[in-house]
């Protein structure tokens, strides 16, 4: 028996998608409440939080909880290799191509000097590196919660991981940030969840050896 056969077989047993899913669901409210109980953060010094009525601040939370969600999903399965993972991977794909052409799109609408306004922001290095710090406390803990299942690519089980913690901690982040200009957004928030996938990655092919 091959070393993928015997894996595959071990990722079928019912009792090991219980505990995996059941450390996932831990993990990240372990992380969330790991961030919430920290006694000082970006979250809480961010200036101008408001209660976010208007489309733009929607959003910008609204769009990072779904990239968060496709990625735990795609995670979740990527350590369970008789999972299907291409609908979850279409899933995801789906969610950054749309980012990726707002961007696109606003850029055009915006011109060189909308873009200018965004890309420039001087608070661009405050909220990127808030988003690292609030989303840090959710990857490690999932990361740990990834070493029951069976991952046959520890690389990218630990970039999806990242995603969903960037993704998490953007969308959280968002709460308390009064910056709405999309052009300023989606960069800065995609910057820090390529960081945490980058950086998931990283960690995973260490951590994550069966």
């Amino acid at each position: 028996m091959t070393t993928d056969v015997l894996i595959r077989l071990i990722a079928t047993d019912a009792r090991l998608r219980v505990r995996l899913g059941a450390r996932i669901a831990l993990a990240l409210l372990g992380g969330g409440c790991l961030r919430a109980g920290a006694a000082r953060g970006p979250l809480r010094s961010a200036p101008g939080a408001r209660a976010g009525a208007d489309d733009a601040h929607r959003g910008k939370t609204f769009v990072p909880l779904a990239a968060a969600g496709a990625a735990l999903w795609a995670v979740h399965l990527a350590a369970r290799p008789a999972a299907p993972m291409r609908p979850a991977a279409r899933t995801l794909g789906a969610v950054v191509a749309l980012i990726a052409c707002g961007f696109v799109v606003l850029g055009i609408l915006g011109g060189a000097e909308g873009l200018r306004r965004g890309l420039g922001n001087p608070m661009m290095m405050m909220c990127f590196t808030s988003v690292l710090l609030i989303s840090a406390p959710i990857l490690v803990p999932l990361l740990g919660a990834l070493r029951s299942g069976a991952n046959l690519d520890p690389a990218r089980s630990g970039a999806l991981a990242g995603l969903v913690a960037g993704a998490a901690g953007a969308a959280i982040y968002s709460l308390a940030c009064d910056q709405d200009d999309a052009l300023f957004v989606i960069p800065t928030y995609s910057g820090a969840v390529v960081a945490l996938a980058l950086a998931g990655a990283f960690v995973g092919q260490f951590t994550l050896k069966l």
